[in-house]
């Protein structure tokens, strides 16, 4: 529930222990088939993440991460 999330709640972050994930690229999703599909479909919109709250550090790696899947597949 909210309320169960609420309680798991780790200090200033605001995000439950549940819903703490760690650097992109790094878990287990597949983001070269991700990537293609949005190539396939055209996708010309924006790509954002939810990163940082493990520091600065993680979410430069995160960013560069996608950053090179981007290149990779939407190479002009």
């Amino acid at each position: 529930t909210l309320d169960d999330l609420r309680r798991e709640e780790s200090g200033s972050s605001g995000y439950a222990r549940r819903l703490r994930h760690g650097q992109i690229g790094e878990g287990l999703n597949d983001y070269d088939s991700i990537f293609e599909e949005l190539k396939r479909v055209d996708f010309t919109g924006w790509i954002s993440i939810e990163d940082g709250v493990d520091g600065i550090d993680q979410l430069r790696r995160s960013v560069n991460f996608l950053k090179k899947k981007m290149s990779d597949h939407f190479a002009r």
